[in-house]
């Protein structure tokens, strides 16, 4: 009843914006029929101005009330565009040009994605009709046929199936049972070392012993391709409900790379629709399952799970003969990278071996491809490649690579972080005044971290420690440092009555950390007085700063300081005292590139976490 109400409440509301709207219009449309008139003659009184003056206001009289119509008119016009808004939220395709969207969301927004349709359409197998909801009871496995059609081609002179197989589960009577589901159709199967089988005497099927890399072992095979498609699937147990003709159709209709569909997993029996959406920034990958999109029942994918249809010329260019286990992730994302889109149509269905977690080293030659430090897929898996987790793909004693316009890896980063962290642990542990300063303090208050862009680290020590801390040397290079003395910047007397000046270089991980001798600091003065020195979150540890850190950076750097600048040696500086420009990120050398700096608000903290 209550819906019933606010239903009746809503159109009441919205006959009378119409009702409105309608008797506004008519008033105006009779008004500026006078407005006609009355522009004739204040321009013909313009021009033969009365020769008495019995009214002498009447022609301003007549102008202001033009004026009035003008703005009146203008105020029909936006209620007109208000009540377009508030009109129904779908539309419809018209027939013409791309399929537009069938539905934006309450705030009026439009769609993100909008599939080219393919013009002309590859109609090589019959189109379909939905009988009713109740043809297919009660399980449904029928709704729609295919009625009065003269197919072109058989099935069979239209698709190559290809079949990967790196797992035992798949065995030669698995396989058996598929080629029996693909009736006629010719089979290839690519299977790893592991995997042991044989299929010399069945006519359909041709059999290939992974040599290399099973991208490589792909290529061979999609070259000799004859038919117009090829059909993908990795691992598969079961084909009972893969349609070839529904992706056929599907692929025809739309411009996309390839259609997939969902994945059941054999053994837990827990089903996926098996589509994701794709982010690839920062040097970090996220799939995040979901589709925002749907054509034809079918939903717009950046990524899919298991089984796919495309052509071969398609799959060739695509594939790379490194890749291995990581095929076909690095298929996917080339095609996401060439913004070609992948439709996923829920109702055809694969069942393939059980569920697996990704292993960092099964995809290093990805990671690598990519400059990848972190991969998170939907789920709960967190996959990180080097820095101490996952799989060291950086070769060793190779520095991080320092690009202006770039961001720096995660990875090195995160090792520049870690010594910091370690070097202001080893000063406490041994009662030296250390600080952050600098760059390194101006990351610490906007980022709580190393700044992206960064190129060394700043820390002050206090110039009294300066003897005890070179005389710490042997335990620094136990903990991978390497401490030198800064011979340009030597100690000297007196500051306020004492030690002044002095530093070292201290490196490690191919980072160089700059220690700069202080005379007087905040955090000793602190202790003096019996009070904590003021700390704050740096990479996950509280560290000592200066007694204000914000105020510092303020000073320090000037106006916008919260903004974003890159470092002075990536911008033309003669040196780091010089006037920052914050809040633009110069243009990026390798445009197109995942961790480019300007592709980010040079502003806010939550771009670079």
């Amino acid at each position: 009843m209550s819906r019933t109400v606010t239903k009746g409440v809503v159109l009441w509301g919205f006959g009378s914006w119409l009702i409105l709207l309608v008797w506004v219009f008519l008033s105006l449309e009779w008004e500026s029929r006078e407005d006609t008139n009355s522009s004739k003659t204040i321009n013909r009184r313009s021009r033969d101005p009365p020769t008495t003056a019995k009214n002498p206001g009447y022609v301003d009289r007549e102008k202001s009330l033009v004026r009035e119509l003008v703005a009146a008119r203008k105020q029909v016009k936006e209620l007109e565009s208000k009540l377009k808004e508030c009109r129904n939220h779908c539309t419809k395709d018209d027939g013409n040009g791309p399929e537009r969207a069938r539905c934006v969301d309450g705030y009026g927004s439009k769609p993100e994605v909008t599939l080219q349709k393919r013009d002309p359409p590859r109609n090589d197998v019959c189109q379909e009709t939905f009988i009713s909801s109740k043809h297919g009871y009660p399980f449904f496995r029928t709704g729609f046929v295919t009625k009065g059609c003269k197919r072109l081609k058989p099935l069979s002179a239209l698709v190559t199936v290809v079949l990967v197989v790196n797992r035992p589960a798949v065995t030669q009577q698995r396989i058996l049972d598929i080629i029996g589901t693909f009736e006629g159709i010719a089979v290839h199967v690519v299977t790893s070392s592991a995997v042991k089988l044989s299929f010399d005497a069945h006519p359909n099927v041709t059999f290939l012993q992974v040599k290399k890399t099973i991208g490589q072992s792909l290529k061979e095979v999609v070259r000799v391709l004859y038919t117009d498609y090829v059909f993908v699937a990795v691992n598969l147990l079961n084909a009972t409900y893969v349609d070839l003709n529904r992706l056929v159709r599907i692929y025809g209709h739309y411009s996309v790379a390839a259609v997939g569909g969902s994945v059941r997993y054999a053994e837990t029996g827990k089903w996926s629709y098996g589509c994701y959406q794709t982010s690839l920034q920062n040097y970090t990958l996220r799939y995040t399952s979901g589709y925002r999109q749907s054509y034809n029942e079918c939903m717009v994918c950046d990524a899919l799970d298991s089984a796919f249809l495309t052509t071969p010329k398609e799959l060739e260019t695509a594939l790379d003969s490194r890749m291995t286990t990581d095929f076909l992730d690095d298929t996917f994302l080339t095609w996401f990278e060439g913004k070609n889109k992948l439709l996923s149509c829920p109702d055809v269905m694969v069942d393939v071996s059980k569920e697996v977690e990704v292993r960092p080293e099964e995809f290093v030659v990805f990671a690598n491809k990519r400059e990848l430090n972190r991969w998170v897929i939907d789920g709960g898996q967190d996959i990180w490649f080097g820095c101490r987790r996952g799989t060291v793909h950086v070769p060793q004693g190779i520095g991080c690579r320092i690009r202006s316009g770039i961001a720096v890896p995660p990875c090195c980063i995160e090792g520049l972080a870690d010594s910091i962290k370690l070097f202001m642990r080893f000063c406490e542990k041994h009662n030296i005044i250390c600080e952050l300063q600098e760059g390194t303090l101006l990351g610490a208050v906007k980022l709580r971290g190393v700044l992206p862009w960064e190129r060394d680290a700043d820390i002050t020590f206090l110039s009294g420690n300066y003897s005890a801390l070179k005389d710490l040397g042997r335990e620094l290079s136990s903990l991978g440092f390497t401490l030198s003395e800064a011979l340009s910047y030597h100690q000297w007397c007196c500051a306020d009555g004492r030690q002044a000046g002095g530093a070292f270089r201290l490196v490690a991980h191919s980072w160089t950390i700059e220690l700069w001798g202080q005379h007087l600091m905040d955090s000793e003065m602190r202790i003096l007085r019996g009070e904590k020195p003021s700390k704050v979150l740096f990479a996950g540890e509280w560290v000592n700063v200066p007694d204000n850190p914000g105020l510092y950076a303020r000073n320090r750097y000037g106006p916008d300081n919260l903004r974003h600048a890159q470092h002075w040696m990536a911008t033309g500086k003669s040196s780091g005292w010089d006037t920052y420009n914050p809040g633009k990120f110069s243009a990026c050398p390798q445009p197109g590139h995942h961790s480019c700096l300007d592709q980010f608000c040079a502003d806010g903290s939550f771009a670079f976490r």
